[in-house]
């Protein structure tokens, strides 16, 4: 993971958890929503991406995220399903931390 992210990871720890970094897959799951929340436009601005807005879209069991945001000067969007908005989130910063997520042209921006 991009150590950027893992530093506002370390952040949200420090703040919020006194330096205790929540346990498990559900302590792991809240740690990303809570850096999402409060950081996400910080860790576009340190990757060049500009924040263009999200979206939670609940389809049965399926909870889908849908990111805008605007790399060099083009509109592109991602999708992002899981079974929770917190496993989503997670799912989204794991892979804009590895570098893969997969932008699209937003067609309707």
């Amino acid at each position: 993971m991009d150590s950027r992210i893992e530093w506002y990871y370390a952040k949200v720890v420090e703040e919020l958890f006194g330096g205790v970094r929540p346990a498990g897959r559900e302590g792991e799951e809240m740690l990303a929503a809570l850096t999402y929340i409060l950081y996400l436009v910080n860790i576009f601005d340190d990757a060049g991406i500009t924040y263009r807005g999200d979206n939670y879209k609940y389809q049965g069991q399926i909870n889908l995220l849908v990111v805008k945001a605007t790399i060099d000067d083009n509109p592109v969007v991602t999708f992002i399903n899981a079974m929770t908005r917190q496993q989503a989130v997670k799912i989204f910063l794991d892979q804009l931390g590895e570098r893969r997520v997969l932008w699209y042209p937003d067609k309707w921006a």
